[in-house]
């Protein structure tokens, strides 16, 4: 029989730089190689943090005997509610009048995903449900440098209208003359795409009176915002990290808000989070429930029960709640003293000098939040880092400072000392 033509013309898909960095990584055989690239949260000895507060929810669980039946399709009842709370605080007038549409997701790419596919079919207006993706021509905008994967996942949602900012000026901080320029300009209605907290590279986070300022040009021009949630309690306080989502909340701008339980947890393979969408009544919020129930059924029938089973026991009993607010805490103050620590050697030990050029170099490690450092390494600093040093971060010079640790911190402060110097052999560039 004659091979068809069936997909002779498919060609392999784009890069994904991330997961290209951990394939490298984990082949290198160097028993010194330093991971700063994927961002986990790592403990003391490099390996993946488990909250202590954990290890009694899954004795919990077991105790429980959970079995393997489906779900509901927009998640358990107790987690919903207890992911709302974490969220919107527990005595939320919004969730006192039921005016927030609380479901399930696959992490928080998932809550992104369907957030992203809701809103092509219901903003600015509503289309009939059943016509399938269509072209958005919203205008969807977000702050570069960000994650990487925002992009992508709007155009596969169905929005070709992507439109950038500056998230940092040249002195690497917040540009605030970029962001409200672009919402001022912007055709009214169109979506804002931002991150809550511990800002995904740069650590780079608004402050409230910034927030503030932006929801102020957002209302003038009846934007949406769509938060993106992933950090929650690793940046100032598990309250002030969602400082911005329920002051906008409150204030009645549209919005919808992604939540992880990743890194917050340490469930990255269990894939847990949530989508919360503020709505102006119960009424509505029973609609979009209902919707997005819909969209979940369509696309992964329900959500993985293991990692949520965790999540609703330690947020629903006030004893375990308080407990996982002190391991964030801990684990919070230990990525301040990595920051600390690095920065320190490099301005006091080894003087490096600013890979920007900037005045006060490396001042950055201690102002920004958050896992991530946006070190300012060119690519070819970071090539030599990967290649000769076996220290391996991504090519925008992002960091994982949880990444770090006694053994490694001196060592790789030598390294970026010796690659911003240029005292690497050209030979090697």
């Amino acid at each position: 029989m004659a091979v068809g033509p069936s997909f002779r013309a498919v060609r392999p898909g784009p890069p994904d730089p991330i997961n290209l960095l951990k394939r490298d990584y984990d082949q290198d055989t160097t028993p010194t190689k330093v991971d700063l690239g994927v961002g986990v949260l790592r403990d003391h000895l490099g390996l993946t943090y488990e909250l202590p507060v954990l290890a009694k929810a899954k004795r919990i669980l077991q105790e429980r005997r959970l079995d393997h039946d489906y779900r509901p399709t927009t998640g358990k009842a107790q987690f919903r509610v207890a992911a709302a709370k974490v969220m919107l605080g527990a005595d939320s007038t919004l969730l006192k009048e039921d005016r927030v549409a609380t479901v399930q997701t696959v992490a928080g790419t998932g809550a992104c995903r369907v957030g992203a596919v809701f809103l092509n079919k219901h903003w600015p207006s509503s289309q009939e449900i059943s016509s399938g993706l269509v072209s958005n021509r919203t205008s969807v905008y977000f702050g570069i440098p960000t994650w990487g994967n925002y992009e992508p996942l709007f155009r596969h949602a169905g929005f070709d209208d992507i439109k950038t900012y500056p998230h940092l000026n040249d002195s690497g901080q917040i540009n605030m003359h970029a962001i409200l320029y672009a919402i001022d300009t912007a055709a009214e209605q169109s979506i804002f795409v931002f991150q809550g907290c511990c800002h995904n590279p740069t650590g780079r986070d608004y402050t409230p009176k910034q927030w503030q300022q932006i929801a102020d040009h957002l209302k003038s021009k009846r934007h949406f915002a769509f938060m993106d949630t992933a950090y929650q309690g690793l940046g100032a306080s598990e309250l002030d990290d969602v400082w911005a989502v329920r002051q906008f909340a409150e204030q009645g701008i549209d919005m919808l808000v992604a939540q992880s339980f990743s890194k917050n947890f340490g469930l990255y393979s269990e894939r847990v989070g949530a989508l919360h969408v503020i709505c102006a009544s119960s009424g509505i919020a029973y609609n979009v429930a209902d919707q997005l129930r819909s969209l979940i059924r369509w696309e992964v029938s329900s959500s993985p029960a293991y990692g949520s089973e965790l999540v609703s026991i330690v947020l629903s009993d006030p004893q375990l709640l308080q407990e996982w607010r002190n391991d964030l805490a801990t684990a919070k103050d230990r990525v301040r003293g990595l920051r600390s620590q690095l920065y320190k050697k490099l301005t006091e030990k080894f003087k490096t000098p600013s890979p920007r050029g900037t005045a006060d170099p490396w001042k950055n490690l201690i102002e920004e939040r958050g896992l991530f450092s946006f070190t300012g390494l060119s690519p070819r600093h970071i090539k030599i880092l990967v290649e000769e040093y076996h220290i391996y971060l991504p090519t925008n010079g992002r960091i994982n400072v949880s990444g770090l640790n006694e053994k490694n911190i001196e060592e790789v402060a030598q390294a970026f000392d010796a690659v911003v110097r240029g005292s690497v052999d050209e030979a090697h560039l």
